[in-house]
């Protein structure tokens, strides 16, 4: 392939690759961000890097020139950050999830669809004899309203089918709300047992370094 055949196929395919385009898609796209960012931890993210160093060097005040010291405090404070971070994640999820005006309704039941209504079908014979009889009128009154009827009844399907597909959805957004609120627990207890052993780690250091300065 030429080099401007192959730069043509790069643009189609970075055109194609834009990202979900459905409501859906979206959401389940900023989902992705709270499932893999939280995961990661704050002490390997620079962004968070220089406060973390800036508030470890404070916890251990005069022991900050030991290293043991301040590495246990920046162990320490990145615990606490991944903390904050994950119950802020939450905050902000069970927020969205009690923003919905449905979200204490029960699961409803599929709507049904409407009954197709009665039709006659009348044949070239039922159209002479009603012409013959002087009924020809009527008969066209009764046939433009079973053609009225079932315009009705299809686009009452289609409703109906719109609203099944958006109960569908919605039931959808909110097993992955409850799973990302699941999986926010279990990433706090871990960060939670981080934070609690890097305490115990913090203190043995301040304790090693003050017995031997």
């Amino acid at each position: 392939m030429g080099s401007s055949k192959r730069a043509s196929a790069n643009r189609t395919n970075a055109q194609r690759s834009t990202g979900p385009r459905t409501a859906e898609g979206k959401t389940q796209s900023r989902l992705n961000a709270f499932k893999h960012g939280l995961a990661i931890p704050a002490l390997t993210l620079p962004e968070l890097a220089r406060d973390i160093t800036a508030l470890a060097e404070k916890m251990a005040g005069a022991t900050a020139d030991n290293p043991s010291v301040l590495q246990a405090a920046m162990h320490l404070v990145a615990a606490a950050v991944d903390v904050d971070r994950i119950r802020g994640a939450r905050r902000e999820l069970l927020k969205q999830m009690l923003s919905n005006p449905e979200f204490h309704d029960p699961p409803c039941e599929m709507e049904p669809m409407p009954e197709r209504p009665d039709r006659i079908r009348f044949t070239m014979a039922m159209r002479v004899e009603a012409y013959r009889a002087g009924t020809r009128a009527v008969q066209r009154e009764v046939e433009l309203a079973q053609i009225a009827a079932q315009s009705a009844y299809e686009s009452e399907v289609e409703r109906v089918k719109l609203r099944r597909a958006n109960a569908k959805y919605e039931a959808k957004q909110r097993a992955v709300q409850w799973e990302q609120l699941a999986r926010f627990e279990r990433y706090e207890r871990r960060a939670v047992s981080r934070r609690n052993s890097a305490i115990r780690a913090f203190d043995e250091a301040k304790a090693l370094a003050r017995n031997n300065p």
